[in-house]
């Protein structure tokens, strides 16, 4: 298994390498091609389970180079998504009792 420091030097490379513009195109590509896999999945096509997770981890992939290549932090956007979601969780449980 590839240790986290390998993963790390494999996406600052892959930006570095082939720059920011190609690989957000390529992360569009990958997001549309999750799309079409989790649509397979819902209607239950032979190997889309495994197809599903290798678009996710496609995505997965792509996602840690653009966070790389904007230098950005989504710390404080994913807490405040989350705390929004917690709230959806808890209203929706209330309102399933």
């Amino acid at each position: 298994m590839m240790t986290t420091e390998e993963e790390v030097q494999i996406i600052k490379d892959a930006v570095d390498t082939y720059g920011f513009e190609s690989q957000r195109k390529i992360l569009q590509e990958e997001c549309a091609e999750l799309i079409v896999a989790a649509s397979h999945y819902d209607r239950g096509r032979p190997g889309a389970y495994d197809n599903f997770l290798e678009e996710l981890a496609d995505v997965d992939i792509m996602i840690s180079q653009m966070i790389y290549a904007l230098q950005g932090n989504i710390d404080v956007w994913k807490e405040q998504k989350l705390t929004r979601l917690k709230g959806k969780i808890e209203k929706y449980r209330k309102e399933q009792q």
